[in-house]
């Protein structure tokens, strides 16, 4: 998953294909285009590919943060390492679990999955909870328990 790709804006990005196509009208003198639909013809072909390509992107960032989503509370779960503190299970997002295949790789999902959800904030139906005096430590609370 290409976390660290910068997302390009759709409004940037329209307001740069508009910027260089006026760039090119004043180049070839506004005259030129009047007289041949060829550059025109250019212009609607270059901006039905970026449109084409903005729906895929959208398409595709939408099918990116419903796998997110789903899987992020579950790589935690995975990855690292159950202890109890308090009377309570939380996990060491510092320690990989035993027989979770190569340590490195599982504590960069970890990672990544709690970045993830630090930064989408209360959009689940769970809180991540952190240990007061080791944030390291978090555990999931569904809502309906918080509430309750």
């Amino acid at each position: 998953m290409a976390v660290d790709q910068k997302q390009e804006d759709p409004k940037s990005c329209a307001e740069d294909l508009l910027r260089e196509v006026c760039e090119e009208l004043e180049a070839a003198g506004c005259g030129a285009c009047i007289g041949s639909m060829a550059p025109m013809e250019d212009l609607h072909g270059r901006i039905a590919t970026y449109l084409d390509k903005a729906k895929a992107g959208t398409d595709l960032d939408q099918l990116a943060r419903k796998i997110a989503e789903n899987t992020v509370r579950p790589d935690i779960e995975s990855y690292a390492e159950w202890v109890e503190v308090d009377g309570l299970q939380f996990l060491d997002t510092t320690k990989p679990q035993r027989g979770s295949g190569d340590p490195m790789k599982a504590l960069e999902y970890v990672r990544l999955a709690v970045e993830y959800i630090d930064q989408r904030g209360d959009v689940f139906d769970w809180h991540m909870q952190r240990h007061i005096c080791a944030p390291h430590l978090v555990r999931f609370v569904e809502k309906a328990e918080v509430s309750a």
